[in-house]
């Protein structure tokens, strides 16, 4: 049994092997089949002295005479070989004299077999392809080129996520987008009790802002109770720089400012040739992508940073190297690139070199005025020459050390920077997993000393994370000079995150709070997002804050007509806090907020 099992196991490992079986090799004759119409008579059956009087004497006798014919018949394939049966015996059905031809279910088998273990092939390589390519690259290249490669292929990941967000905003700013913000804040009853308060009822707010077609607006109001304390209007126009603002509990007018107004007032264009009228056309132009496409951005990106990888040279290439992240341990590639004076200078000389080509650069660099494009190529042209000049005064010690940590993909799971300075400055983050476990670590050291350290590890799934994560913060007390230290500890519950929002639970304790903790959650659906903080103690909620963002339809926007009044904030400040309600403004807080808050309006009118 054990042969016939090996036999047929080497059968099926040679998908081609009933095929070669079916073939004749040359020169040797295919067994005659047997025939009614042979020469070999029952008296020549006599003459050999033999008498058939049984069925498997017959038999043996035509076996024996079929091999003679066989024997003396080599060269005449088309002769016949027949057994004339005896008449005493029953008559025995003859073969046909052509050959059955055999259907070609052997062809058929081995042309299946190849196919699926082609097939199975093709998609256990697609399954694999990042763990292949990686290896091939690995094998392939020089261990610069292979630091190259890991982080084009890492930074590219980025930069495509990057450019994709971007684009869309691109695409809300063009079609419009509108964005509504509710804030519910709420006491509870014995925390008010505490403050000698009587119960707090909610303290809500509510934003609602809109962009289309180059005008924005942002309408907000502050309620107690559902009563209003106060609301504020908000008007932009892009391509005037225009700012409306409108208290309506105070005024019916609108304040105006420019942004020549608001730069002016804050310092920031003094002293330049800054020209608002050519900001306020090129703006509109930076948001609809004329200056600045999603595609010219991943362009951008992809080259600026190829020039930082592809000049480091010096790259050292270590295998299943172990790294722990929060008691969890994995086995990655570690790649440690060392950077001289020598490397940053061909870093920056090449980013120079690109940007004095950079037209898209230049552009952008000039409609928004930092300078204009002539002034833009002859820095370009200027900073290189004077690098140039340095060049013999560089050293090829090491100034700052890399470590990168991949895994059989070639995803980078962590990142080491040591700076070879006074200071011996050390930061870095690394991810480790286990099947379902997954660690984190995350660091900066300085001088020794650990100024920040978050390490945090549990099981991931299709629910998302759940673990434990403890942050510690160093810093240097100056009253008592030396380091002191607080630690955090956050408690993660199907923490997830998707299409930019997130779901799951934190909850904040700390040896500096004292029994008090923070529980914040997340919901969202496609839409909206929902953020709800807790301060709880002794296990009882105390104070409660609701945030909601969620996506509205837009709505047209109108500015100011010419019968409403407008107030230019600058220069006639005084007219409109003239023309102002501001007592009724204040009375109407007053007795919103009074029922409630009568103790503290009067410790802040009287004093203690």
């Amino acid at each position: 049994m054990n042969n016939e099992n090996q036999n047929e196991s080497n059968l099926n490992e040679n998908p081609f092997s009933e095929v070669e079986l079916d073939k004749t090799p040359n020169g040797v004759p295919e067994e005659t089949p047997i025939t009614e119409n042979a020469s070999i008579s029952e008296a020549e059956n006599n003459a050999q002295g033999e008498t058939l009087n049984t069925q498997s004497e017959n038999l043996e006798f035509g076996s024996e005479d079929l091999e003679l014919n066989k024997e003396n018949t080599m060269g005449e394939m088309q002769e016949d070989i027949s057994v004339q049966p005896s008449y005493s015996q029953p008559v025995v059905e003859t073969v046909s004299e052509t050959p059955v031809k055999k259907k070609p279910t052997g062809i058929i088998i081995a042309a299946l077999v190849a196919l699926v273990v082609i097939l199975a092939g093709s998609v256990t390589a697609f399954a694999n392809r990042n763990k292949l390519s990686n290896a091939i690259a690995m094998m392939t290249k020089s261990s610069s080129q292979y630091y190259a490669y890991i982080e084009q292929k890492n930074f590219g990941k980025q930069i495509d996520s990057l450019s994709k967000s971007y684009g869309e905003s691109l695409d809300k700013y063009e079609k419009g987008v509108g964005i509504e913000n509710n804030l519910s804040f709420t006491i509870s009853p014995a925390l008010s009790m505490m403050m000698g308060l009587n119960e707090i009822k909610p303290i809500n707010a509510k934003f609602e802002s809109i962009s289309k077609d180059g005008l924005s607006s942002f309408n907000g109001v502050f309620s107690y109770d559902n009563k209003t304390l106060a609301s504020l209007e908000l008007l932009s126009d892009l391509s005037t720089t225009n700012y409306y603002i409108k208290v309506p509990e105070l005024s019916s007018a609108y304040l105006l400012m420019t942004m020549k107004d608001i730069m002016e007032e804050t310092g920031t264009a003094e002293g330049t040739d800054f020209d608002y009228n050519e900001y306020a056309k090129n703006m509109p132009k930076l948001l609809d992508s004329k200056l600045l496409s999603k595609d010219t951005l991943n362009a951008m990106l992809n080259r600026y940073s190829s020039d930082i990888y592809n000049n480091i040279k010096t790259v050292e290439v270590e295998k299943n190297v172990e790294v722990t992240a929060s008691n969890v341990t994995s086995s990655y590639n570690k790649l440690t690139a060392t950077i001289t004076e020598t490397d940053a200078y061909n870093i920056v000389l090449a980013i120079l070199e690109d940007a004095k080509t950079d037209k898209d650069l230049a552009k952008i660099i000039t409609a928004l005025q930092l300078m204009p494009e002539d002034e833009y190529y002859k820095t370009i042209e200027d900073a290189i020459n004077d690098m140039k000049t340095d060049i013999s005064t560089l050293s090829k010690d090491p100034i700052l050390n890399m470590v990168l940590y991949t895994d059989s993909n070639g995803n980078i799971m962590g990142r080491e920077i040591t700076l070879i300075d006074d200071n011996k400055t050390f930061l870095g983050y690394t991810t480790a997993r286990d099947g379902s476990k997954l660690g984190f670590h995350i660091w900066c050291k300085s001088e020794d000393i650990e100024i920040l350290n978050i390490t945090a590890d549990g099981t991931i799934g299709n629910n998302g994370f759940t673990g434990n994560s403890v942050t510690s913060v160093n810093y240097y007390e100056g009253y008592y000079d030396e380091y002191a230290s607080k630690s955090f500890n956050v408690a993660l519950e199907n923490v997830k995150s998707k299409d930019g929002k997130l779901d799951g639970k934190f909850t904040l304790t700390s040896d500096e709070m004292l029994g008090t903790e923070f529980v914040v959650e997340f919901k969202s659906t496609a839409k909206q997002q929902d953020i709800n903080v807790k301060m709880m103690a002794g296990g009882i909620e105390t104070v409660a804050l609701l945030l909601t963002n969620k996506e509205i339809p837009t709505k047209d926007i109108k500015t100011p007509s010419s019968s409403e009044q407008v107030i230019d904030m600058v220069n006639n400040m005084d007219s409109y806090i003239e023309s102002s309600d501001l007592d009724g403004f204040l009375t109407n807080i007053q007795d919103v907020l009074a029922e409630d808050f009568g103790p503290l309006f009067d410790l802040f009118l009287y004093g203690m």
